[in-house]
């Protein structure tokens, strides 16, 4: 493998030659809220201000910069909750924003400022500062009726005046609510907006409403606040279904830490989307899909107890007028419990480990995704028990390395051991030893099993190659290294070197000796082999540089280089 790797740095020195390498939203008035400090209430400003996603298109700028309408036509009408209730199907917990989930903001207007032959002044834009009033705004475009724009809509209403409603869309980021003092707080913010005409003038009136923002567990530390607690109450088992046209929200307390439950949903051929979350970690999302029929999700809780499940409906919508009627539904299955009394009994049948809904047996074989995701892997029991998890490898040739990884914990009837959580983010198969000894009798056993790869598909191998490193021969060195670029054998073992050299996987990295995470996954495997090209190229950049001031100073006169390269992959 080290006359390979040679061979490789002449490849880019030859490489350098050829290519010159040195050359809601929403109207909640004044709602029973928790007090919170400024501080904080500014914090989620900003990050509402500046970190949300905003429309397509979307800008900011400073309100000095434009003029202002006298005309008072040219402004927002009333609009409030009840109003608002009354012209579309709304859920209450659309009207409290959530970190990293999607929000509806909306505004009514006349009619006039739509059909633009009515107006003298054409409507071109609405600008929304969250917080108190200064010189920033962020404006949104708005297109004409024969142009829509990816997240407005103007919706037509059924009052007698014709007035529409103004909807704009905006995702605020799932870190909103990371930042120190706003865990598990329900925060009051106000938003005020304008309208903007020709681009460079504002309405006459600005509106101002009240949200609130929902942060961390709010439903067992806010009970008594009813303005963010309106998704909470909601009973594992029962099934969610669609009731509203805006983004919906609902909150469980499966009252177990690290433990795995079933999420079924479906959003039949109406695409929708769906997040769950655990605190601030997203366990699950399901993009923008249709699912015509039933899909299953096996998902694990961190040390927080608390699952938040958003529904954002018609995700795929492109009409101006907004779109209603999506179907959709999804459970959170509870998780097992232990039952209140004589779970002692026979503490061993007790004591499980699962994975994605299954048990794990001696002799089982579990599988890394093509993605190099490990497949979950939770113990379980319903008394004090602690575990040891050992993970090792040794390829099947002499003088191979033997590669290990040690894992403990406890679990107990109120907390799960999410073993992979334990890995710290690393992908690693092999032979796995599950351990265990309950604690208050000593009774003790262990679960053998194995783990193996899934090769990924060529082309996933490549785009990804491609996304680490600028160097067209980077995927022809994977390619020569690992037959075409193979992770794994047909076996689902990691591919190694047929020199025995200790090489394995995709770049069949030697020096430096590869970790167990980059032997069992590819994507650590080519980030590893791209730090080496890294490292190959610029000595043959500096190498390449001393011939050519070499040759100058023999021969007079700059040494050329022709223009041309090898085929890529």
């Amino acid at each position: 493998m080290v006359r390979r790797w040679v061979a490789v740095t002449a490849l880019i020195f030859a490489v350098v030659v050829v290519i010159n390498l040195a050359l809601i939203p929403v109207y909640l008035r004044k709602s029973k809220t928790k007090p919170t400090t400024n501080s904080v209430a500014e914090l989620i400003d900003a990050s509402l201000n500046t970190l949300s996603v905003y429309p397509d298109g979307s800008y900011s700028a400073k309100m000095s910069e434009f003029t202002q309408l006298t005309e008072e036509n040219y402004s927002f009408l009333p609009l409030n909750r009840t109003l608002l209730n009354e012209l579309s199907k709304i859920d209450n917990s659309s009207f409290v924003f959530e970190a990293g989930r999607q929000q509806f903001l909306y505004f009514r207007i006349p009619d006039e400022l739509v059909v633009q032959q009515r107006s003298a002044h054409s409507l071109s834009g609405i600008g929304i500062h969250f917080g108190q009033q200064t010189d920033s705004l962020n404006i949104v475009p708005i297109l004409d009726e024969q142009q829509s724009s990816p997240g407005v809509s103007i919706i037509p209403t059924n009052l007698p005046d014709r007035s529409r409603l103004l909807r704009i869309e905006i995702t605020t980021m799932p870190t909103m609510c990371s930042q120190p003092g706003i865990a598990d707080s329900c925060t009051s913010v106000d938003y005020n907006a304008y309208l903007i005409f020709d681009k460079t003038q504002l309405s006459t009136w600005s509106v101002t409403y009240q949200a609130s923002v929902a942060c961390g567990d709010i439903c067992s530390t806010l009970s008594s606040y009813s303005a963010c607690a309106v998704s909470c109450g909601s009973q594992c088992d029962g099934d969610q279904v669609a009731g509203a046209d805006t983004p919906v929200t609902r909150r469980y307390n499966l009252g177990r830490r690290n433990v795995q439950f079933k999420f079924q949903y479906e959003t039949y051929s109406v695409r929708d989307r769906i997040k769950v979350w655990n605190d601030i970690n997203l366990l699950f999302d399901s993009e923008c899909v249709g699912t015509s029929g039933v899909r299953t999700k096996y998902l694990v809780l961190s040390n927080k107890t608390n699952v938040r499940v958003d529904v954002e409906p018609n995700c795929g919508c492109q009409s101006l007028s907004g779109c209603t009627g999506t179907l959709w539904h999804f459970t959170v299955v509870c998780p097992e419990v232990c039952p209140v009394e004589n779970h002692r009994a026979d503490t061993s049948s007790a004591v499980k480990l699962s994975s994605e809904g299954r048990i794990v047996t001696n002799g089982a074989t579990l599988y890394i995704t093509d993605e190099a995701i490990m497949p979950s892997l939770v113990a379980s029991s319903c008394e004090p028990v602690t575990w040891e998890v050992l993970f090792s490898y040794q390829a099947a040739f002499p003088g191979a390395l033997s590669f290990s990884k040690k894992v403990t914990g406890q679990s107990s009837d109120s907390t799960s051991y999410d073993i992979i959580g334990s890995l710290q983010n690393e992908t690693i198969g092999g032979i796995v030893t599950a351990k265990w000894i309950v604690v208050s009798t000593k009774t003790s056993g262990e679960i053998k099993f194995n783990i193996l790869g899934t090769q990924p598909a060529k082309r996933t191998i490549m785009t990804y190659i491609d996304s680490r490193s600028s160097f067209w021969y980077a995927k022809n060195i994977a390619a020569q290294e690992s037959s075409g670029g193979q992770q794994f054998s047909i076996d689902r073992y990691p591919l190694f070197s047929s020199a025995h050299d200790n090489g394995y996987g995709i770049y069949q990295i030697t020096n430096p000796t590869p970790t167990y995470n980059e032997v069992w996954n590819w994507k650590a495997n080519v980030d590893a082999g791209i730090r080496i090209i890294n490292q190959k190229t610029t000595a043959a950049i500096s190498w390449m540089a001393n011939q050519r001031q070499q040759a100058k100073q023999e021969t007079g006169r700059e040494q050329p280089v022709d223009d041309e390269q090898m085929p890529s992959l």
